[in-house]
């Protein structure tokens, strides 16, 4: 594909000699094109980064969890395993105490 380019030279009394570089309709849409594409790119990269970062804080919101509902387990496996050590102490002073009194 070609890509034709004029290049004129444009003076003026005000500002010094300056290029302006003029473009065909073809070049002008491939530009157009190569700028969309670009951005799609870049939109794309985004997306990802914050759906890595969206999986993320799910996962640490999810292992906080579960390690709270672990950690409540943990703590009502010791409340059962103090009571039962309480009534086993319970009973045992009650068997004491009866062969004290025989």
């Amino acid at each position: 594909m070609s890509m034709i380019r004029n290049v004129v030279t444009r003076t003026s009394l005000f500002s010094t000699r300056s290029l302006m570089v003029l473009r065909s309709r073809d070049s002008i849409k491939d530009r157009e094109d190569a700028l969309e594409t670009d951005f799609v790119k870049q939109k794309e990269k985004e997306d990802l980064r914050k759906l890595r970062e969206a999986q993320a804080e799910k996962a640490k919101k999810e292992a906080a969890a579960n390690a709270k509902a672990q950690n409540q387990a943990q703590a009502s496996d010791k409340q059962t395993k103090i009571k039962s050590i309480e009534e086993q102490i319970a009973k045992l002073s009650k068997e004491l105490d009866a062969l004290k009194k025989n």
